[in-house]
């Protein structure tokens, strides 16, 4: 686990926080399979892209995120409109590609941002 996750000397911001996408969808993937079983590749890879929508998106609006009255209900509204966003785009049947992948993250980031200003 140390050599998959842990930190190394040369490793990067950007090393690291696809460490923890990736702890984050293994954690996920046990715990579907733990509550009757595994995922579809589909659904790992619809899961992976609202965890980086999320996590972008909560990055990028942290301070006032975190600053709210209700914090942690805007995180999960945050995480559910992720999920939500996720499940929008039409991805290749025989295996998402590097472009379906990046361009539905980065749809669901600026749907996020509309959201969010329309609201403020």
């Amino acid at each position: 686990m140390e050599a998959a996750c842990g930190a190394r000397a040369d490793s990067t911001i950007e090393d690291y926080e696809q460490r923890l996408v990736a702890a984050d969808v293994a954690e996920w993937v046990l715990g579907q399979e733990a509550d009757g079983g595994p995922p579809t590749p589909e659904e790992i890879v619809r899961h992976t892209i609202a965890l980086i929508i999320a996590d972008a998106f909560l990055s990028e609006t942290g301070e006032t995120v975190n600053n709210s009255n209700h914090a942690d209900l805007a995180e999960s509204g945050v995480r559910d409109a992720a999920e939500a966003l996720a499940e929008r785009p039409t991805l290749s049947v025989a295996g998402v590609t590097e472009a379906e992948f990046t361009q539905a993250i980065e749809n669901g980031i600026e749907a996020l941002r509309a959201i969010y200003e329309e609201a403020s």
